[in-house]
């Protein structure tokens, strides 16, 4: 119970400090004081030398009368000149009442010449012993990107720490606080977006001041000029549902729920056209020839629209909550349901609203996700709450989807189609040969022609460009995951090795004062049909609890 008083105790303390004087740790040995002040030593200090103001007392001698037991005055005697007294005292950190951690109060007590006596209060704080221990000795900043650095105390005692010397160009999350025995402070370093942009490189030194025996703890933080490559962000209202791009019309497709929308972005002439949706959107298709595509909504019911004109066409009531939906190039929509576990597949007629529901039960689950292959009258699918999801190919040549399938029991997650319709891009990072539409149930996979070596063990996104012969991913910790990578990664689309990365800029938000900054999650990636341009679309994580989404482009060399 005493020990626990005395952490109580010496937390008011070390609070009190910060409170009246931030000056503590970096001035715990300063050498002058004003009339009235306490004179603090801690157990790190042996001998105290200190000019102690008594103004307006001037040119006065006097004597020490009352000294605690654990300090040894240089001189019971001396002058005040000039309105201060000079002292010089050891202390006795092994005298017994104060060689428990702790904090003390005493005074010193002098007889002045003419003037009676003075008494000086002095604080003794016993931290006991810590030990700072520390991540990093540097940060390099090389994007904008926020960085971490932790540090701990791994010894008994009491750790005070203050973040000293702090360039204008820096926000830190935290600058100051203390730390029992086995506790750690993680400190998360952000460019200050306010500052004005730099034109060389930039470089400090931040010292964490303690009060353990590496007292000045320096860690030098580097950013290189390039990071503050102005970058073309453009905001997006609300929050983004779906998207989808059209390469030789440079049409991108934007859903969004609060508000309602189908955002049209034309990337060649840098103009958008925005479409009111009287419902939330959950998927888009594009026609093949970029002059249609097919909504989704949250609800059962489809929107069919003009693209050319920027208009809803014809509404349509389904009788599902559509997941996925393609827009064939034969006036057909394919629909699968959200709900319901195993389900039957759908072919909507655009030009009659007929819906024809599928007979095979046995295909189809709740939300397969399908992609139509390139120029050919086929589906791929992928059943994304089943393991394993398998690869399933559908038939589409007639209008209405054959029941028969074609399918491989195998896990792909997420699947992307090569532009030439050759290859099947997953979220294992596995590239399979497209496999040919054959009526079979296959029990392993289709050939294998490589695997993409992410940084991380999921691919989350993708594009490819034929014309460069690369294609560009986002990667993620798990294939299901809502946050992502910022970090776009590029490869060869032959041999398949990585070429380049671009990470995007932090998501700034106006809290306070500063610009916040908040690291990014890319959702999707496009790239133009030319292979010079780059398209991320990006927003906060998840865990971040705020909304906001943009897009951020990229040229490309």
């Amino acid at each position: 119970m005493k020990t626990l008083i005395q952490f109580f105790y010496l937390a008011v303390l070390v609070i009190s400090i910060f409170s009246c004087s931030n000056e503590f740790l970096d001035k715990n040995n300063r050498s002058s004081f004003s009339s009235n002040d306490t004179i603090y030593v801690t157990n790190n200090q042996s001998t105290v030398d200190v000019v102690y103001s008594l103004a307006p007392i001037a040119n006065k001698s006097y004597t020490v009368t009352v000294l605690p037991k654990w300090i040894t005055l240089s001189a019971m005697h001396g002058q005040i000149l000039d309105g201060s007294a000079k002292f010089s005292f050891t202390v006795d950190k092994q005298y017994a009442l104060i060689s428990q951690m702790g904090t003390y109060n005493a005074s010193i007590v002098l007889d002045v010449e003419d003037s009676g006596l003075i008494s000086i209060p002095i604080t003794y704080v016993n931290f006991g012993n810590p030990t700072l221990q520390c991540s990093t000795g540097a940060l390099n900043f090389e994007s904008l990107n926020p960085k971490t650095f932790t540090f701990s105390n791994i010894s008994d005692g009491y750790l005070a720490w203050k973040i000293s010397n702090v360039p204008d160009w820096l926000i830190l999350s935290k600058t100051s606080g203390s730390l029992y025995n086995g506790q750690s402070e993680t400190i998360t370093v952000s460019w200050n977006n306010s500052y004005p942009t730099p034109t060389q490189d930039l470089a400090s030194t931040l010292h964490i001041l303690n009060n353990s025996a590496n007292s000045d703890y320096a860690i030098s933080v580097t950013l290189k000029a390039s990071a503050i490559i102005p970058r073309d962000v453009s905001e997006i209202s609300g929050t983004v549902t779906d998207v989808e791009f059209h390469k030789s019309s440079g049409i991108m497709a934007i859903c969004t729920k609060s508000p309602n929308s189908l955002i049209l972005y034309n990337t060649t002439t840098n103009k958008s056209n925005t479409i009111t949706l009287t419902k939330t959107p959950a998927c888009i298709s594009i026609s093949e020839d970029g002059h249609k595509a097919v909504i989704g909504y949250t609800v059962a019911s489809l929107s069919y629209i003009d693209i050319d004109k920027g208009e809803i066409a014809k509404d349509y009531d389904i009788d599902c909550l559509p997941y996925d939906v393609v827009l064939g190039d034969n006036s057909w929509c394919y629909i699968t349901p959200t709900v319901d576990q195993w389900v039957f597949f759908r072919s909507l007629n655009l030009n009659t609203g007929v819906i024809t529901v599928g007979k095979n039960w046995s295909t189809v689950y709740e939300k397969t996700m399908i992609k139509k292959i390139p120029g050919k009258p086929y589906l791929v699918g992928s059943r994304m709450n089943l393991s394993p999801t398998g690869i399933l190919l559908f038939d589409v040549s007639k209008g209405i989807a054959s029941d028969t399938i074609s399918y491989w029991h195998e896990s792909i997650g997420k699947f992307w189609i090569s532009e030439d319709g050759k290859k099947l891009f997953t979220s294992y990072r596995k590239v399979y040969q497209m496999p040919s539409y054959d009526y079979e149930f296959h029990t392993g996979s289709p050939s294998v022609y490589g695997q993409v070596e992410t940084s991380q063990s999921y691919i989350s996104a993708f594009d490819q460009c034929t014309k460069t012969k690369r294609f560009f991913v986002v990667s993620s910790v798990y294939w299901f995951s809502e946050d992502t990578s910022s970090k776009i990664e590029q490869f060869d689309s032959d041999n398949l090795n990585k070429i380049n990365e671009f990470e995007v800029a932090p998501i700034y938000l106006n809290e306070g004062t500063v610009g916040t900054p908040y690291q990014a999650s890319v959702r999707y990636v496009f790239v133009d049909q030319s292979g010079s341009t780059l398209y991320a679309i990006k927003s906060l994580n998840s865990n971040d609890n705020k909304v906001n989404w943009s897009i951020e482009k990229f040229k490309l060399g």
